[in-house]
């Protein structure tokens, strides 16, 4: 099974391109003081809200969601 960061990043990276995917999975690790590699499928509600704002801005509300839904599906959720 994947790792929730795999999870987020194959999915981003469609959208940010690699780079930018592992900057925004850097970033969420950061706010909840973790290091990328910590982040286990514990943290996912905390993840993927973070996620959200991001996503709405970058890709707009509805595709945003979509992203978010898909990678629950992807969690099990």
């Amino acid at each position: 099974m994947a790792s929730i960061v795999d999870l987020v990043l194959d999915e981003l990276t469609h959208y940010l391109g690699p780079h930018a995917a592992r900057r925004a999975v850097d970033n969420i690790a950061e706010k909840l003081g973790k290091r990328g590699e910590e982040l286990g499928r514990k943290d996912a509600p905390e993840i993927l809200a973070a996620l959200r704002p991001t996503l709405r801005t970058l890709l707009g509300a509805e595709r945003g969601e979509e992203v978010l839904a898909k990678i629950t599906r992807e969690l099990g959720g």
